[in-house]
């Protein structure tokens, strides 16, 4: 989609295509700037329809503007390709997807946790304690996200109800971000090296914390608390004592890579506030 929209971009005009993307509440159209409501009215430009029938619809008019509408034009081009990006997470499968996955999640997980009965005589105790993180994570998310209640509760506590977090960012944290890196690293830890797997299990004990201190911050409930304690907790610290003989570098990169799994999430909320505010 983008390079479409650059294509239909004269050169001398796609320095601008840099600009940094706009947030959500900003896909407006330019039909109704000043400075494209002054061009159509002169007949400098002849206004071009893009990307027709969206919430984002933008007129553009490809002509001899001046320079300082270029970034303007741009930015509302690039708000247009974000916001059929996004589309995609309202309509059909997809939108059922989004909104539901937990519900599948929950049944997979239940459906591993007997599978891990069944594989135990067959993988090494290591690779067993990470594989059982998968099935585990799954259940934890059905505390954390059935009836949208984290997602909900994020934006309540920490944006006012402003939409810090969207149904589609939840999905992908913790569908693609959650299961796809999981998977990954047991794969990894069962074919390569089983140290490996200390990425799931660190990024899993530092999730039980984060629960844990924002419960005793807050004095109260928050949504996958309960998991967060009886599951988590057990299970990453055994994960990590079963793979505690992988070397120091193991832990090095575990504990890492669970930061900044965490460290993307939180940035991509404080960004969020920011463009909001």
């Amino acid at each position: 989609m983008r390079g479409q929209v650059y294509r239909l971009i004269p050169p001398e005009q796609r320095r601008c295509y840099s600009f940094p993307w706009l947030r959500e509440s900003g896909y407006l159209g330019l039909a109704n700037s000043p400075a494209r409501q002054s061009q159509s009215e002169s007949g400098r430009s002849r206004p071009v329809k893009l990307l027709p029938s969206s919430p984002s619809d933008a007129t553009v008019g490809f002509g001899d503007d001046p320079p300082a509408f270029h970034a303007h034009r741009c930015q509302g081009l690039i708000s247009s390709c974000v916001a059929r990006t996004h589309g995609l997470a309202e309509n059909g499968v997809m939108k059922r997807l989004v909104e539901d996955w937990v519900y599948g999640g929950v049944l997979a997980g239940l459906t591993l946790c007997v599978v891990a009965i069944g594989l135990a005589g067959q993988l090494e105790t290591a690779e067993l304690a990470v594989f059982l993180l998968i099935p585990i994570y799954m259940l934890h998310q059905y505390e954390e996200h059935a009836e949208d209640r984290f997602r909900l509760f994020v934006n309540k506590m920490l944006g006012g109800g402003a939409p810090l977090l969207t149904r589609f960012d939840v999905f992908v944290i913790n569908v693609p971000g959650v299961w796809g890196i999981y998977s990954l690293v047991f794969t990894l830890a069962a074919k390569v090296d089983a140290g490996i797997g200390l990425i799931a299990a660190y990024t899993t004990l530092i999730n039980a914390l984060v629960h844990i201190a924002q419960a005793i911050r807050m004095r109260s409930y928050n949504p996958g608390l309960i998991t967060a304690i009886v599951l988590f907790l057990p299970t990453s610290i055994w994960s990590i004592l079963t793979l505690s003989g992988s070397g120091t570098g193991f832990h090095v990169l575990g504990l890492a890579g669970g930061l900044l799994i965490h460290g993307l999430i939180v940035a991509h909320i404080v960004r969020r506030q920011r463009l909001i505010q």
